[in-house]
């Protein structure tokens, strides 16, 4: 019952306000009148307030004045508040603020926050191997992964390869000296007379080559030859054991030997050991040599070329001559060339002892200013010898350093020279003028 009383009460209430909106200005119905005698009939509705307005009550009339009245002061904003962001190293962040969820006005507005640093983490470098691509250390950020430091591509390091060579008894190989099992130039041995051209392995070493055993049986030592070639090649191994060593005077007076190949697993030339091959024009010195003895080449007439192996850690050739490995020291010349005149490479301080001894062609040495000492017998017997000029950077001659010079006409010593040997100028019949510096204190 009650509903149906307030239900009947709001059809009255809208069947006035109807009438109201229709009933002309001239009704009773009126608050003012016009001067015209026109008398106003308002319509009234009720304006709510909001968080930005306020209320109040609407008068309208017909005739489009109206007026408000009853104003409410506007209502409180709702608030909202706006949370905070964190900053990342990628984005800005946020303070806390706070905004009205009606009218959305901002009531604490918020401000920005800077980016923070980025959280680096290493990226550890990546050694390259012989076959595959590394990488150089590097940074990045682990929160947004932005690079820092980027990776560089380190290049694969390739195989690496002994310099020596490897064979057996048909192919010869470099071994990868970097753990990989890979061979470098794996190919058949070329032989030239007796042995492979690339590599030097004895592939058919001479006949009449005698060899002994060492004293306790692990290596052999050459000790003879009476075989017929010309053309020598020395034996690897010898009843199974290596072949180490050619003893004093093996060779000597051997007048028809030509040629001599001695292999990598040699390590000695005794003294003396190709003494008077008068026929003797090549010498092919292996790796593994690390002395040689005095006079081992001496009165070999014929010899124009001396071969050391790339690999020798003692010894090289230079021109066919032999000189020490750092280039410092002329051993021996091939006496057997048909050259007149020889000029000492500059870098050469020493003349070895016997170096030119009995080279019948030349006639005139040129001594660089590198060189300090001239070693005994040095130019001995060098008959056809007329002309040596000795450097103010020589120091010491050595005992019949000159000896037998018979064409020799005339030396200056300079002042740097300190010691002169024995017999040094003995036998020079032609020798008319000998000046000593004044720095000479024996002879």
């Amino acid at each position: 019952m009650k509903k149906k009383g307030i239900l009947s009460c709001l059809l009255t209430l809208g069947v006035v306000s109807s009438v109201m909106a229709l009933t002309g200005c001239d009704s009773g119905n009126s608050k003012d009148s016009t001067p015209g005698g026109h008398v106003h009939s308002y319509e009234t509705w009720t304006v709510l307030p909001s968080c930005q307005e306020m209320g109040y009550i609407e008068h309208l009339c017909a005739c489009g004045d109206r007026y408000q009245s009853d104003y409410v002061s506007r209502l409180d904003h709702t608030i909202v508040i706006d949370q905070a962001v964190a900053p990342t190293c990628a984005q800005e962040g946020k303070t806390m603020g706070a905004h009205c969820s009606v009218c959305g006005t901002t009531i604490i507005a918020q401000e920005p926050v800077e980016t923070t640093e980025h959280t680096e983490v290493v990226d550890k470098a990546i050694a390259p191997t012989c076959t595959e691509n590394g990488l150089t250390a590097g940074k990045h950020c682990g929160v947004c992964g932005t690079v820092i430091v980027a990776q560089e591509t380190v290049k694969a390091n390739g195989h690496t390869y002994a310099t020596e060579w490897s064979y057996n008894e048909t192919h010869h190989w470099h071994e990868a000296t970097c753990g990989c099992d890979v061979k470098d130039g794996y190919s058949q041995h070329t032989e030239d007379s007796g042995v492979c051209s690339i590599c030097s392995k004895v592939v058919h070493p001479t006949e009449g080559v005698q060899y002994d055993l060492s004293n306790d049986g692990t290596y052999a030592v050459v000790v003879g030859y009476e075989g017929t070639e010309t053309n020598v090649v020395i034996a690897d191994t010898y009843q199974g054991v290596p072949v180490k060593r050619i003893g004093d005077h093996a060779f000597n007076g051997c007048s028809g030997l030509t040629r001599v190949v001695i292999p990598n697993g040699v390590i000695s030339i005794g003294s003396s050991a190709f003494y008077n091959c008068s026929s003797l024009t090549s010498v092919v010195i292996g790796d593994g040599v690390t002395s040689i003895g005095n006079y081992a080449f001496s009165y070999c007439y014929g010899l124009t070329s001396i071969i050391v192996s790339e690999g020798n850690v003692c010894y090289q050739s230079i021109d066919g001559n032999l000189y020490n490995k750092d280039g410092t020291e002329l051993l021996q010349y091939a006496i057997g060339k048909a050259e007149i005149s020889f000029t000492i490479p500059d870098g050469v301080t020493t003349i070895g002892g016997s170096a030119f001894y009995d080279c019948s062609s030349l006639t005139s040495v040129v001594i660089p200013d590198s060189v300090t000492s001239i070693g005994g017998y040095a130019f001995a017997f060098c008959f056809s010898l007329t002309s040596v000029v000795i450097p103010d950077s020589v120091t010491s001659i050595g005992g019949g350093a000159f000896y037998g010079c018979s064409s020799l006409t005339s030396v200056v010593i300079p002042d740097g020279v300190t010691s002169i040997g024995d017999y040094a100028f003995y036998y020079c019949s032609s020798l008319t003028s000998v000046i000593i510096g004044g720095s000479v204190t024996s002879i």
